[in-house]
């Protein structure tokens, strides 16, 4: 991304939190790829979304420090209502060097990838013969216009058979499972 002034560019990453069951996701902008992002991010996401009780990961240190930082925090607190939020979760990391372990959120990570392809030129309000990635770089504020785009249309894909037939029911989607019902259109 692109910040200030001076234009000065800068790294930002995708946090992305993915449903096995309902195939659901959510995504967090990280400025740094630390610990403290981490937390900070995963504290965003207990906040709108109820705390999962598994969390499969890689053998991010990111990831393995945020684990054991969590569960210090529910030592040092005692059973409050934050440490109860961080309690119940049981952390399981893949085996190293084993990433076809985590096959379900690596396959969410290439859809993600697509999805914020396509989204980039509907919410950059490119014309259609500049479509593809933007060829310059991205604000702050257009990246979390992409991520939230990129999110509304994953989790609005079918997860049932869509037919052709314009009297069948509507597929069943993540969204369904997240709100209760499709999602309206997103513009």
């Amino acid at each position: 991304v692109t910040r200030g002034r001076g234009r000065a560019q800068e790294e930002r990453y995708a946090l992305l939190f993915c449903c096995v069951q309902y195939r659901a996701v959510h995504i967090e902008k990280l400025d740094y790829l630390s610990t403290e992002g981490f937390l900070m991010a995963f504290d965003r996401f207990t906040a709108r979304r109820p705390a999962p009780l598994f969390i499969y990961s890689d053998n991010g240190t990111n990831f393995v420090k945020g684990q054991k930082a969590l569960e210090a925090i529910t030592n040092i607190l005692n059973r409050n209502e934050l440490a109860n939020r961080y309690l119940t979760i049981k952390w399981r990391f893949n085996t190293p060097l084993t990433p076809h372990q985590g096959g379900v959120w690596e396959r969410q990570v290439g859809v993600l990838k697509k999805t914020m392809e396509s989204v980039m030129p509907t919410v950059l309000g490119l014309k259609e013969e500049e479509t593809g990635p933007p060829s310059r770089v991205l604000t702050d504020e257009e990246l979390n216009s992409v991520f939230v785009a990129a999110e509304w249309f994953m989790n609005n894909r079918p997860l049932t058979y869509l037919s052709a037939d314009g009297l069948d029911p509507l597929p069943i989607t993540p969204s369904h499972f997240l709100v209760g019902k499709h999602l309206t259109s997103y513009m």
